[in-house]
């Protein structure tokens, strides 16, 4: 049985547990594959391209959960649901890539700020008002990752971004900007730490 918020996010009872189950089984993944790399081929490679369902299905789970992290406060899964959002992100990014993809084109994508700002319209009435999601993603997670891939279009970002800046997080001092010995350093020195 769902219950009403579930309801705002599944169309189906069968949708929801299917959701539910994939959510498991990335969660017992992310335990046994620590990279990216890992997660890809043990995982997200298993899903079907052609329609995106499964990928839809986590996508709608990683929002639900979430919804329902930001109203009690705590979960027992936030790190993963962090990480898999993150990955869903690039997931989702690479089959719209592949299904708009033609060879023929001269598309020159768009600038990563106006990406980013896509991304925060399509995402805000998901997210609590006071739940300070949009402020996290303008200020912390955004800037970092649009100064180490550099000013560039949608189209011209590889896989070496992202692992750029997974590399970044895993590798950051915590409270980074508190400490002065870390504040003028480049964010590309912490990739070599």
């Amino acid at each position: 049985m769902m219950d009403a918020r579930a309801q705002k996010y599944f169309k189906t009872e069968d949708s929801y547990h299917e959701a539910m189950k994939l959510f498991q089984e990335y969660v017992d993944a992310q335990k046994v594959n620590k990279t990216l790399e890992e997660m890809q081929s043990k995982f997200f490679d298993r899903f079907d391209d052609e329609t995106g369902d499964d990928t839809a299905l986590l996508e709608q789970a990683a929002k639900y959960l979430h919804s329902k992290q930001l109203e009690t406060g705590a979960d027992q899964n936030s790190a993963e649901l962090r990480a898999l959002i993150s990955n869903l992100h690039i997931k989702i990014d690479t089959l719209q890539s592949a299904a708009n993809s033609d060879p023929k084109s001269t598309d020159s994508g768009i600038s990563l700020t106006q990406a980013f700002e896509d991304f925060l319209s399509s995402q805000r009435p998901a997210w609590k008002e006071s739940g300070g999601m949009e402020d996290s993603y303008r200020k912390i997670y955004f800037p970092i990752f649009s100064e180490l891939a550099g000013v560039r279009n949608t189209n011209e970002l590889a896989k070496n971004h992202v692992i750029d800046y997974a590399k970044f997080v895993q590798n950051m001092p915590s409270n980074r900007m508190k400490h002065a010995r870390y504040k003028d350093i480049p964010l590309k020195d912490y990739l070599t730490i």
